[in-house]
């Protein structure tokens, strides 16, 4: 099976972690996978990641350029010759169009849809409402009647969709992202003495309560909410010091926030990372204030590692976490019910603890080789068509 992955992604997060969990697995299941989008300075360290797997990469530029005074449809147009040449050229037995944001990428889906590429798309997260057109509606239905599944991650995003594309809620399928329960590192030190170690190393004291948060550096992240509270936090709890695992173009304004309520030393930047499992070991909470997802992965993370968690109640997590059962909520944007949240998390770590032993169990549920196989399901199917 040759499986032409393609997706419109200038930056690097959860819906890019998705490709690069599907395209390794399918590799060793021996697929041929190709993979196309744009090389962008953001998206170096996938087209990296991809070549150590020696998995074939084509650059393909979709939807607008910053500065361009065109539109995503307009220069989707322009570049629909290009995409037209990689799928003649690579002539794939079906293609995945993955999508970070739901009103991206429908010149792709549209010319799979008019060549009749048998094509899954996967919907990733509903940011806001795309009030699309009839036309491009009536579009958007052609296309999928012509050997199209199109797949969401949650069934909150699947509720999304079907008003935005004004649908049935059962003409998209809901796969949850998974994670391997198994993906705990085996620690070649005492948990106790890796704690030690990343405080040392984060120039902190024994004592530090450290708050965990693994994110972009983007608004849609949620951190500028987090920034107002954290001088009362720090007031009540002198202990408490906060991580902040990620990049992204919101670091400076962040930086400033924070020298503005002079919390500046309580916060720790550390940059994108490939030993987050340290962290998730070492830490006290893990603290995601998200205004938007769709099935975060690095909540998921955290409910593997058994790290207790505090979170928004945005887009799935609710699916994934219940209140005061496995883990703790608080509305997505809310700095007074945020701070609530976490003043009685802080107060209560024992029974913190407990949710996060309860939610090691619900994250079962979430489990990668499921989520593979069923979409593995869904391209043999269109792939042989």
């Amino acid at each position: 099976m040759k499986l032409l992955i393609i997706f419109p992604s200038t930056q690097r997060g959860g819906a890019e972690e998705y490709i690069l969990k599907i395209a390794g697995a399918s590799l060793s299941a021996d697929w041929q996978i190709e993979v196309a989008f744009p090389n962008t300075f953001n998206t170096a360290s996938l087209i990296k990641d991809f070549s150590k797997q020696n998995i074939k990469y084509h650059r393909l530029d979709i939807g607008n350029v910053e500065g361009s005074k065109l539109n995503s449809i307009q220069a989707g147009l322009l570049r629909l010759p290009r995409t037209a040449k990689l799928l003649f050229q690579v002539k794939p037995d079906v293609v995945l169009l993955n999508l970070p944001a739901h009103h991206l990428g429908f010149i792709v889906l549209w010319l799979c849809g008019l060549l009749k590429v048998p094509t899954a798309v996967v919907f990733h997260l509903i940011p806001f409402s795309a009030s699309f057109s009839k036309s491009k509606l009536r579009a958007y239905h052609w296309a999928k009647a012509r050997n199209q599944d199109w797949i969401t991650i949650s069934n909150y995003n699947r509720q999304c969709l079907a008003r935005e594309f004004e649908l049935k809620p059962q003409e998209f399928r809901c796969i949850y992202n998974g994670i391997k329960q198994e993906s705990i590192i085996r620690l070649d030190i005492e948990k106790s003495k890796l704690r030690s170690q990343i405080r040392q190393k984060l120039g902190l004291r024994e004592t530090s309560q450290l708050l965990l948060t693994v994110a972009r550096l983007h608004s849609q992240k949620g951190h500028d909410y987090l920034i107002p509270i954290i001088p009362e936090i720090i007031r009540k709890f002198p202990q408490a010091h906060f991580i902040w695992v990620g990049d992204g173009e919101h670091q400076a304004y962040l930086e400033q926030m924070l020298q503005k309520y002079k919390v500046e030393t309580r916060v720790t930047f550390l940059g994108y990372r490939n030993d987050i499992p340290h962290f998730l070991t070492a830490a006290d909470l893990f603290l995601f204030p998200s205004y938007q997802e769709g099935l975060p992965f690095a909540v998921l993370e955290a409910m593997v590692y058994g790290l207790p968690v505090v979170a928004s109640d945005t887009g799935g997590i609710p699916e994934m976490i219940t209140h005061k059962k496995n883990g703790l909520l608080f509305s997505t944007g809310n700095s007074q019910e945020l701070q609530q949240q976490l003043d009685w998390a802080l107060t209560h770590l024992d029974e913190m603890g407990r949710m996060a032993e309860a939610a090691k169990i619900e994250v079962e549920k979430f489990s990668e080789s499921k989520m593979l196989k069923d979409t593995w399901k869904i391209l043999e199917n269109l792939g042989t068509k």
